[in-house]
């Protein structure tokens, strides 16, 4: 993994990092992502499960329950929790470019 590679992952995640650490990362994501191409190597069978568990505790499936809500009501409270709102949505700051 290159170091631009790297400062690109760092700039999307907001993160600032050292010369020291782009070096360091860019080794450990490099060696990460070939013991993930060595795994993708195994010939597996179509049929082997796709998860196994480390505990005897499996999940209770339960079936849907239709409920009835206030949406009005539901929308009013959530927006009045935010700091900033625009009519019945809320402002947040940008994730996907250096506005605030």
């Amino acid at each position: 993994m290159d170091k631009q590679t790297i400062h690109k992952l760092a700039d999307l995640a907001k993160l600032e990092l050292s010369e020291r650490e782009e070096t360091l990362f860019a080794e450990q994501l490099g060696s990460i992502l070939e013991y993930v191409e060595k795994l993708n190597e195994l010939d597996l069978p179509k049929d082997a499960p796709q998860m196994s568990h480390v505990t005897d505790v499996l999940n209770v499936w339960r079936e849907d329950e239709v409920a009835e809500v206030d949406r009005v009501a539901e929308v009013k409270d959530l927006v009045g929790t935010f700091p900033e709102s625009k009519g019945n949505m809320n402002a947040v700051p940008g994730v996907f470019s250096d506005q605030e």
